[in-house]
């Protein structure tokens, strides 16, 4: 069992309770100073894309959460033309900066706040009623959170759209979204961390820079759900598979050999034009991990291929998205052929996001 202070819940819940308090007095003040233009520019920059009225009930908070604490109008290194001057800090920065009534406590939030950037957390492990285990798919970093609330509901390999806020020696969440998405969206974690010059793990410093990106993919995901999966953002459906019979589902194994060993004995089910299409990397940690397609040749085609699914390696771990029941009964057979000494641990239905929080 993970340990933590002794007065870890108090603290809990003094954060979660302060960030619900700063966050509509910072709207107040923004609205005050810069009038209705600034909501605008935040909205710019929130997200891609539009939000239909349903995936904006489960962003709306995420937004609000966002605009207070990491929304930053004015990039102090980017000097455009602008009619009014907007500030080159958070609007949390701004209200704490020019309020001389502003407690220090709160002062000193508003300071953690600004180093907890959003990122896409994949749920490792939990322990219900006291903490998560989480990773961060883009910068690599294993964490442990003390979470009283959302580890009564969250499950392993979901991904939490949030930050986690660390001071004295007491990580907890930070403004996480309301829903988690499914486990297939670690593709479009890789996706947005090769995207980038040199496709590596994303520094502490620079993860602000990417919430775009991030809640994209979170409007992307919500609107999978709107759509019933009928989405073509969504990475499973981009996957092999009869329409009518998509039906997303998560496996997870057990394993005993280290994740090279796992690798090579995936050979035959990831192998394509002799090219593995997994790949072995090292996290931060040095940890080794690998993430890639369940694949295999087209039966019409010499040259063409199909992907079937995702496959996710670390130590002591293997996870697999697919879209449909049936490949999910197949690749079962063929880890038990090629992995004998794995251990089936879960199976479960997934592809759409999951309310973790509940409604206020």
């Amino acid at each position: 069992m993970r340990q933590f202070p002794p007065d870890a819940l108090a603290r809990w819940r003094r954060r979660q309770e302060t960030a619900r308090r700063i966050i509509p007095i910072v709207h107040a003040h923004a609205m005050a100073v810069w009038g209705s233009a600034i909501v605008v520019r935040g909205w710019r920059m929130f997200a891609m894309g539009s939000f239909t009225e349903k995936s904006w009930q489960r962003a709306s908070s995420l937004f609000d959460a966002w605009f207070a604490f990491g929304f930053v109008p004015r990039h102090p290194e980017i000097d455009f033309p602008e009619t009014q001057t907007f500030p080159t800090s958070s609007l949390a920065r701004h209200w704490a900066g020019t309020h001389l009534g502003v407690s220090d406590d709160d002062r000193a939030f508003v300071a953690a706040a600004s180093h907890s950037p959003w990122s896409l957390m994949e749920v490792r492990d939990i322990e219900p009623g006291r903490s998560i285990d989480l990773r961060d798919l883009l910068g690599g970093r294993r964490m442990t959170v003390f979470d009283p609330e959302l580890s009564l509901s969250v499950l392993p390999e979901q991904i939490l759209v949030t930050g986690v806020m660390t001071v004295d020696g007491l990580s907890t969440l930070f403004c996480p979204a309301p829903f988690a998405m499914p486990g297939e969206w670690r593709d479009e974690a890789r996706q947005i961390r090769e995207a980038d010059e040199g496709g590596g793990w994303v520094l502490p410093e620079d993860a602000d820079s990417y919430s775009f990106e991030v809640f994209t993919a979170y409007r992307q995901a919500c609107e999978d759900e709107d759509n019933q999966g009928d989405n073509e953002d969504a990475p499973l459906r981009q996957c092999q598979h009869r329409p009518s019979e998509y039906s997303p589902t998560l496996l997870r194994w057990q394993i005993t050999q280290d994740v090279p060993q796992t690798i090579d004995a995936l050979r035959p089910i990831v192998m394509y034009a002799g090219c593995r299409e997994i790949d072995l990397e090292l996290g931060p940690d040095g940890e080794a991990r690998a993430e890639g397609y369940w694949c295999r040749a087209s039966p019409d085609f010499d040259d063409d291929w199909h992907t079937l699914g995702f496959l996710h390696v670390d130590e002591g771990r293997l996870s697999a998205e697919v879209p449909t029941a049936g490949l999910a009964d197949e690749l079962q057979e063929l880890i038990a052929q090629l992995l004998p000494d794995a251990r089936l641990i879960g199976r479960r239905g997934s592809g759409f996001v999951a309310p973790v929080m509940k409604a206020e």
